[in-house]
């Protein structure tokens, strides 16, 4: 999912560059922790966080849609912006639906239906990446917001990791050719109405899940509330 950018040239109030400055990203949230943030649009290369700048100044990355607070220091130097909104919605004229493909920068207006969840995850209409079958498969949110997962034995969706705090996800689940499987979450998600949705476990069987992040420790999510079930956002 296509990501927007933050960047500026760190000076202090005399207008002098900064160089070798650091840059610390961290969500505008109690405790204010780090924040995941990227180094490309796509949203596949972590970028560490603190991180210095160079020679020019010059301060630059990109970050799921959200409100944060960014510190610049050096030495006595230390400046502060606070409630600083990064997202895409300025991407787009007001009305418009069309949102950018990632890979292209192009416009399109695909839409999924039944829209649950309130950031851009379900409008992207990008490939779900591919979640490896396993006992224990796993999320990683440095790889997208949408999720594809087909499975022929039984297993237990692992917790998140490269994620924070109000990060939404969706989890598209296909039985494949096992019979006598079971499907479940670990611990830490929690339904939206105490009680955990059932992932179908009948030849060819799909289900799709939402989920948002509702607590971190580091870069792991340790809560996923699962908001809502539901059909496809199309084929597999």
């Amino acid at each position: 999912m296509a990501e927007a950018i933050w960047q500026a040239t760190i000076v202090d109030d005399a207008g002098n560059v900064q160089d070798g400055a650091t840059v610390s990203v961290h969500r505008m949230e109690a405790g204010f922790p780090l924040a995941l943030i990227h180094s490309d649009r796509a949203g596949t290369e972590v970028k560490g966080n603190p991180f210095s700048v160079g020679s020019d100044g010059f301060a630059a990355f990109h970050a799921p849609g959200g409100v944060y607070r960014i510190t610049a220091t050096k030495g006595a130097f230390s400046k502060t912006w606070d409630y600083v909104a990064i997202g895409r919605g300025s991407e787009i004229d007001p009305g418009s639906s069309a949102l950018l493909d990632t890979a292209s920068d192009t416009e399109v207006n695909e839409k999924a239906p039944d829209r649950v969840m309130t950031s851009d995850v379900l409008f992207s209409p990008l490939v779900p990446a591919t979640v490896t079958s396993s006992a224990t498969p796993g999320i990683d949110l440095a790889l997208g917001r949408k999720f594809r997962l087909t499975f022929d034995e039984s297993f237990v969706l692992q917790l998140p990791t490269h994620c924070a705090v109000g990060d939404e996800f969706v989890v598209h689940f296909t039985e494949g050719s096992g019979s006598g499987v079971t499907a479940g979450f670990a611990a830490g998600y929690v339904g939206s109405d105490e009680e955990l949705p059932t992932i179908n476990t009948g030849a060819g069987d799909r289900t799709r899940v939402h989920c948002e992040v509702t607590a971190v420790s580091g870069t792991t999510a340790t809560e996923v509330l699962v908001v809502a079930a539901g059909g496809l956002w199309g084929a597999p």
